[in-house]
């Protein structure tokens, strides 16, 4: 009965039909920790397939995937996936479960840039609920803290605009657990421009980055390939995609 209801065309169709995105993470853990690991390599094969024609459902559905793998990476249920995708030599499936360092490592200089009290050390539980505050001037300051708990609550912040939030997911050095709260948030992580700001940070996780250019416009995908701040393997990824956009317009001009 599993087999046929995690067919990958039946699957990947009900995702496209799920409006919402924890909705679609819960489907994919429901999913992947019911089927067996080959079976897994063959439903996420077929995923990248549909996400190289294109299909909105696909990437709708891989944006979740890239969420649920960050929790499986490590454990037993993603080693027997990336052993199973090793075995048949499906190394875009691999790549999902094995995590590359950065292009860019933070030094021990990254952290709080600006005091929030010339007169003493701010804890960090002050840090974390003055980031719900709406009194702008400290959420200008507290854009520069790497801890996750005052990110998180930064990025709930009604006062936060997109343009911040691209600032935030753009600055250099920082952590890798910042840019995984701005990805997470189910507001900001989907916008295009701070998907953009992630992909060309070094200091995202490549397999992040290499996810996230599926969303790319061709001509941003262009600029990543050629880009020599990001990973080798994004830059592979973009190119990917750049190919994938030429193959389509070929296509549209025979028609």
């Amino acid at each position: 009965m599993s087999a046929e209801r995690y067919a990958p065309g039946r699957f990947l169709r009900r995702m496209g039909a799920v409006s919402e995105p924890a909705m679609r993470d819960a489907l994919w853990r429901e999913c992947l920790t019911t089927i067996d690991a080959d079976h897994a390599v063959t439903l996420l094969e077929a995923l990248f397939v549909d996400l190289d024609r294109g299909d909105v459902d696909a990437r709708l559905a891989w944006l979740s995937l890239l969420r649920v793998g960050e929790s499986l990476r490590g454990g037993r249920l993603g080693l027997d996936i990336y052993v199973a995708a090793r075995v048949r030599g499906a190394t875009r499936v691999q790549g999902l479960f094995v995590e590359p360092p950065p292009a860019r490592q933070p030094g021990p200089e990254t952290g709080l840039r600006a005091p929030l009290d010339p007169e003493r050390e701010v804890t960090l539980g002050e840090r974390r609920a003055w980031a719900r505050r709406p009194d702008r001037a400290t959420l200008e300051r507290l854009m520069a803290d790497t801890d996750p708990g005052v990110v998180r609550n930064i990025l709930g912040n009604p006062r936060l605009t997109e343009a911040d939030v691209v600032r935030i997911a753009s600055r250099r050095p920082t952590t890798a657990a910042v840019l995984l709260e701005i990805f997470q948030h189910p507001r900001w992580g989907r916008r295009l421009q701070v998907v953009e700001a992630l992909v060309f940070n070094p200091y995202t996780p490549v397999d992040l980055a290499c996810g996230l250019v599926a969303w790319l416009d061709a001509s941003v995908a262009r600029q990543v390939a050629h880009s020599p701040s990001v990973h080798a393997l994004v830059r592979e990824e973009a190119r990917r995609r750049e190919g994938r956009s030429r193959e389509e317009a070929a296509e549209i001009e025979l028609e």
